[in-house]
C-alpha cells in the first residue's frame, strides 16, 4: 500500500473504492424517482434528516447537502397555486 493510501482517512478510502458503484446507485435512483412508483417525499426527507443528524460528519455533511437539494429543487418545480414566501417583517 502506498503512503497516499494509507495517509487518507478510512471513509474516504471507502468512498473512493465504491464511487463506481453508488454512481449506479444514483442512476438507479433517479430512474426509479422519475417513475409513478417514486417513494413518498416524507419518507425520503425522514431519512435525510436522519443522516443529517448522524454522528460522523462526513455522513452529516451528505445528509445536509441531499436534504438542502431536495428543498430547493422541490421550491423550483411549478405548483398550482404557486408557494407564497412569506418573509417575517423584520427583515
Amino acid at each position: 500500500m502506498s503512503l497516499d493510501i494509507v495517509s487518507q482517512k478510512p471513509l474516504d478510502r471507502l468512498a473512493a473504492t465504491l464511487a463506481a458503484d453508488l454512481a449506479l446507485v444514483g442512476s438507479m435512483i433517479r430512474d426509479r424517482m422519475a417513475s409513478e412508483h417514486a417513494p413518498r417525499i416524507p419518507q425520503v426527507t425522514a431519512h435525510l434528516i436522519e443522516v443529517a443528524s448522524h454522528p460522523h460528519a462526513s455522513l452529516r455533511d451528505c445528509g445536509v447537502d441531499a436534504l438542502t437539494r431536495l428543498v430547493h429543487a422541490a421550491l423550483l418545480f411549478p405548483r398550482t397555486p404557486p408557494i407564497q414566501v412569506i418573509m417575517p417583517s423584520s427583515l
